[in-house]
């Protein structure tokens, strides 16, 4: 399973990368800063198409709550890449 080239550009125009680890088949969404690189949460790649929920990282407790236990789609990923990326405080944690 890939990730688009539109859904890979959408997270890093939010300061966020996304892919998923091949061996794995793990979605990975982390902090696509030089200075952090860090791994914010992830989701299981069905073969489906769909993402459900494996663990939390990095984000903060009430902001994990409000994720989908399963992304459907691609544009639904984009949703939820928009939503952690407005939770600015998880970005400025990973860089302090």
């Amino acid at each position: 399973m890939n990730i688009s080239k539109t859904t890979t550009n959408f997270a890093e125009a939010r300061g966020l990368s996304v892919y998923i680890d091949e061996d794995t088949s793990i979605l990975w969404i982390g902090a696509d800063n030089e200075n952090i690189g860090e791994d914010i949460c992830c989701y299981f790649a069905n073969d489906n198409g769909t993402f459900t929920w494996k663990g939390n990282v990095w984000l903060p407790r009430d902001t994990k709550e409000e994720l989908p236990a399963t992304i459907r789609d691609e544009k639904h990923l984009r949703e939820v890449i928009d939503f952690i990326s407005k939770d600015a405080v998880v970005i400025q944690e990973l860089a302090a």
